[in-house]
């Protein structure tokens, strides 16, 4: 009798294992490649100007894909510069588009996963956003919840404040996401609008692989007396053209204006050692409005970082982070009280093992990937 259960229950679960294929495969006529009968020209642009696609179906194609687990030392960051997936994408489920293909290095619409398994993570080059939810979203079956994430990319979301880029996902679209039950969080790098919904969670750049400089965990120092450096801040950023950059320059003047800040410049290997003799650093963003990966490099450091505020900034509530409306706003009284504020953070051992651990790639995928159980997503 227990032998025939055990059969019933095992033939029920494959029944419903089958089914969940059955579905996605027939909604998306999945083959060895998947596809959505393209249209002749891919609605794409050249690099990272493709913008809003065009109405119509799309073309992906699938290569084998079996995410990786979290190391134990690994430092978080969206940002694939080296080959795909890698770095948060390597740990999803599904892995769609990725920098690789801007640059020309990979064929466009470019899918890393299994096409017949549903998954649970799904990471979403920004740039690819609408693509993605007018053909691979479609495939999710309707009672099955996923968390997707967005990312790898200076484009913000959902608005697209860039001024480089044109926008990329409609507010339709947007507004549809934070409807569909099947969309159980959306974790945004570079989130530009303040979101009400519940669903919605902003994730921070994190580190550049290829401008750590050597910098890591292993490396970063794990008490800073950082009560007794001069109270003084430096301001370290490489000056570019265009409009975007205008704020980088703003500050520079700024620094130059202010007897107690210094500019300096260094090399990716000399930042943190320079970093070391101030209590602050001034983060700037750059492209996008996450000043990353400056603020996890001073704080790798044993640095104070000060940003320019953002909607998204609400992620390092409670971290050792200044925030200001205004540049203007920081003098020295206020410097004062913030490192006052800021300090134990850095000199009490403990305290700054804990905001370490912040950076690490553990801390935030225990955010997106929470062990099983009652799916609950908890504020960062």
């Amino acid at each position: 009798m227990l032998m025939l259960v055990v059969v019933v229950v095992t033939m029920t679960m494959m029944t419903m294992m089958t089914m969940v294929m059955i579905i996605i495969a027939a909604t998306c006529r999945i083959a060895s490649r998947y596809m959505l009968s393209a249209p002749p020209t891919p609605p794409r642009g050249r690099g990272h100007d493709a913008g809003v696609p065009r109405d119509g179906p799309f073309k992906y194609n699938f290569r084998n894909w079996t995410r990786k687990p979290v190391q134990k030392d690994e430092l978080f960051s969206v940002v694939q510069t080296n080959p795909p997936p890698c770095s948060l994408a390597a740990h999803c489920d599904w892995v769609v588009g990725s920098r690789y293909e801007h640059w020309g290095r990979l064929p466009g619409f470019t899918v890393w996963g299994d096409p017949y398994t549903v998954p649970g993570t799904i990471f979403v080059n920004t740039d690819e956003l609408e693509t993605f939810s007018e053909s691979l979203l479609h495939c999710i079956p309707r009672r099955h919840g996923v968390v997707l994430i967005t990312g790898d990319h200076d484009k913000t979301t959902p608005l697209q404040t860039d001024v480089r880029y044109p926008r990329v996902l409609r507010s339709s679209t947007w507004a549809n996401w934070l409807k569909d039950e099947r969309i159980l969080h959306i974790y945004v790098e570079h989130l530009d609008a303040a979101v009400t919904s519940s669903k919605v969670s902003p994730i921070p750049t994190g580190m550049n692989p290829r401008d750590a400089g050597g910098m890591s965990l292993a490396t970063a120092p794990r008490k800073v007396r950082i009560q007794s450096l001069p109270l003084r801040v430096v301001e370290i950023g490489r000056q570019r053209g265009g409009r975007q950059f205008l704020e980088r320059q703003f500050v520079r003047d700024l620094c130059n204006s202010w007897r107690w800040c210094d500019v300096a410049n260094t090399t990716n290997e000399g930042f943190s050692a320079v970093v070391q003799k101030y209590p602050f650093l001034l983060c700037v963003h750059g492209g996008g409005i996450d000043p990353n990966p400056k603020l996890f490099s001073a704080i790798l450091s044993g640095a104070i970082p000060i940003m320019r505020d953002f909607p998204g900034a609400t992620m390092y509530d409670g971290w050792p982070v200044v925030r200001v409306s205004n540049w203007t706003d920081i003098n020295t009284s206020m410097l004062a009280q913030w490192r006052k504020l800021h300090a134990p953070a850095f000199e009490d051992e403990w305290l700054r093992n804990q905001t370490l651990e912040r950076l690490t790639m553990r801390h935030w995928w225990s955010k997106i990937h929470p062990p099983p159980g009652p799916r609950r997503h908890q504020s960062i």
